[in-house]
């Protein structure tokens, strides 16, 4: 009966919590939306992404500019943690992984892309 509780403490000390790591490509974005109620919009400015994740080409009504190679930012609860202005120029990845957002926002309509991508890993170049 005394081995039971042994064994107990090696199965527990066998696991390990694996902590997931994004391998993709690094790619530079420019964040061309920072609206109100979380709505980002990135300009992909270097690397590629599968086409059917981006809008070739997009026009903003809101200002009335167009906008190649495109897409909304889908992780919209953690990616204002990152401190972006619009116009600012970083480096991110790509999840694949996508979760449910689960943070309180507005309903102001802002325009941003038609498609998503969830963004993670984001630092700042300029």
């Amino acid at each position: 009966m005394k081995l039971f509780p042994l064994l107990f403490a090696i199965c527990i000390f066998n696991i390990q919590c694996k902590k997931s790591f994004i391998t993709g490509p690094v790619l530079t974005g420019k964040l061309i939306v920072n609206g109100p109620c979380l709505h980002y919009a990135i300009q992909l400015e270097k690397g590629d992404i599968d086409t059917a994740n981006i809008v070739s080409s997009w026009y903003n009504r809101d200002i009335d500019s167009t906008y190649a190679n495109v897409f909304t930012v889908s992780n919209y609860c953690t990616f204002g943690n990152y401190g972006l202005q619009k116009g600012d120029v970083f480096t991110f990845q790509i999840d694949p992984n996508t979760t449910v957002q689960n943070c309180a926002i507005c309903l102001i309509v802002v325009a941003v892309p038609p498609k998503e991508n969830a963004v993670i890993n984001v630092n700042k170049i300029n």
